[in-house]
């Protein structure tokens, strides 16, 4: 039995990457454990605390410290995976459906902390439960699920009690700098590290024996659910005039708000098996439980862009409930369905798509996929108030138009419902930072800013893409 109320830290994941790949950061993270269970304190039952310490240096120097048992008795559960997998391991982690339900019936704002942007993003796809989430650096994490509780001002608050039933204080057991640095270079030394770049360089059989071709050039397998051949290169690539790259009679694929990041675009975490994604591994005959994540399907682009926009805690404007993710409205009649489904059936009927949204679009961590599957998704240009300066340019480098609303104006200046049609009309000749025309429903006219900051990138939209441009200008010189 436990006792939830808001604050409640329900997940706390330490990952060895990101801030927490530093060897004073995580033994102190170890230190404090044992500090910690030696004035009698774990980390409560409803706070699901799990270590991911990877296969490399981590792992060894953790073992080599004898502090993977502190962390261990201290509540932590292990798990040992590479930094490439951290967002779906901590995508994976389910909470206890008593402690969900629980949380739901009472309305409570409960709590999860991580050590990496992308591990706390993908962490909004495993529960509901976790509203406020947040990033901290290992130690803190430690603290944090010690305490069982974010709403805590570890300075001044008890973290919990000892078994004599005194206050402890995080003071009172936050490591010695000088046990860290001693510690730090007791097991951090040359044979170490040779030691794991050699179990690195000695790979198991199962890699050893995959079958080579002795080929100059791979061989695509069309029934391979890995990896497919790039669907961003055309190989005969054409540069299309501005005006050619006009669009005309777009609608609106989603309607978003305020600071939607790129990884709530992008596809991330394990594929759900009511997907589009799963259902079309389930198409090609796989089994779910051999359907793996996004990350490791990341060169199958039929996977990728069935997991764009996938992400439950979108919310789409077009749908006027809080729970509107990942579904959209296919325009006209107005049919609810998921996101990839409305593409698609858009795509049939030749209708191109624009995305709707409001300040900061794309912020966060960078990723490619945020811009690409917007591609595959047949988006033709998004509409922001202001965007993330790098999601900005990876958007111009796949060929989707960033178009930023002017001053002290937004959607709602003109009473943009998202249900409109819209054309985009360019001029034969364009410019960085120019104004262009958008044309509401036939009838309205206003003008937004081309968020496209060098004739390089007028290039890549010109040519579809970044890819194509590069390719064009090889055969040039052929």
């Amino acid at each position: 039995d436990c006792e939830l109320t808001h604050g409640s830290l329900l997940v706390a994941s330490v990952s060895s990457c990101t801030n927490g790949s530093h060897p004073s950061t995580m033994l102190s993270t170890g230190l404090l454990a044992r500090n910690a269970l030696e004035r009698g304190l774990t980390i409560p039952k409803h706070t699901h605390a799990c270590l991911n310490v990877g296969v490399g240096m981590t792992a060894y120097y953790l073992k080599e410290s004898g502090l993977i048992k502190p962390l261990e008795q201290s509540g932590f559960s292990l798990q040992e995976r590479s930094s490439k997998t951290e967002g779906e391991s901590s995508s994976s982690i389910l909470l206890n459906t008593e402690i969900a339900s629980a949380v739901a019936k009472g309305g409570l704002v409960t709590s999860s902390v991580l050590s990496s942007v992308r591990g706390n993003d993908c962490c909004s796809t495993m529960s509901s439960a976790t509203k406020a989430r947040y990033i901290a650096s290992p130690p803190i994490i430690l603290a944090l699920a010690l305490a069982g509780r974010t709403n805590i001002d570890l300075l001044s608050d008890s973290i919990g009690k000892d078994c004599k039933g005194k206050d402890v204080f995080l003071r009172e057991i936050w490591p010695d700098g000088r046990e860290v640095r001693s510690l730090q270079a007791t097991v951090i030394h040359p044979t170490l590290i040779n030691d794991v770049h050699h179990k690195t360089k000695n790979a198991p059989s199962v890699w050893k024996d995959l079958r080579v071709h002795d080929l100059p050039l791979h061989i695509w397998e069309k029934s391979h659910s890995y990896i497919q051949p790039s669907p961003f290169v055309d190989y005969k690539p054409y540069r299309h005039s501005p005006n050619e790259r006009s669009v005309f009679g777009a609608h609106c694929l989603l309607f978003l708000g305020d600071a939607v990041t790129a990884d709530q675009i992008s596809p991330a975490g394990s594929i759900a098996r009511n997907s589009p994604a799963a259902r079309f591994l389930s198409y090609s005959g796989l089994l779910p439980r051999t359907f793996n994540s996004y990350g490791s399907r990341i060169g199958n682009h039929a996977v990728m862009s069935r997991g764009t926009f996938a992400n439950k805690h979108l919310k789409n404007k077009l749908i006027q409930r809080s729970n509107s993710g990942p579904k959209t409205l296919f325009l006209p009649p107005g049919e609810e369905m998921e996101v990839f489904e409305a593409a698609e059936r858009y795509s049939r009927i030749n209708v191109p798509t624009i995305i709707l949204a409001g300040h900061q679009y794309g912020c966060g961590s960078t990723r490619d996929w945020a811009a690409k599957g917007l591609v595959m998704l047949g988006v033709r240009a998004v509409l922001a108030e202001s965007f993330d300066s790098c999601h900005r340019t990876n958007l111009a480098s796949v060929g989707v138009l960033p178009l930023q609303f002017l001053p002290w104006q937004n959607p709602s200046t003109f009473g943009l419902t998202g249900r409109e049609v819209f054309s985009i009309r360019l001029p034969a000749c364009l410019e960085p930072r120019q104004k262009i025309e958008i044309v509401v429903n036939s009838s309205l006219t206003f003008q937004m800013e081309l968020c496209l900051d060098s004739s390089l990138e007028i290039e890549y939209f010109c040519h579809g893409g970044m890819a194509n441009y590069a390719l064009s200008k090889l055969l040039a010189q052929t």
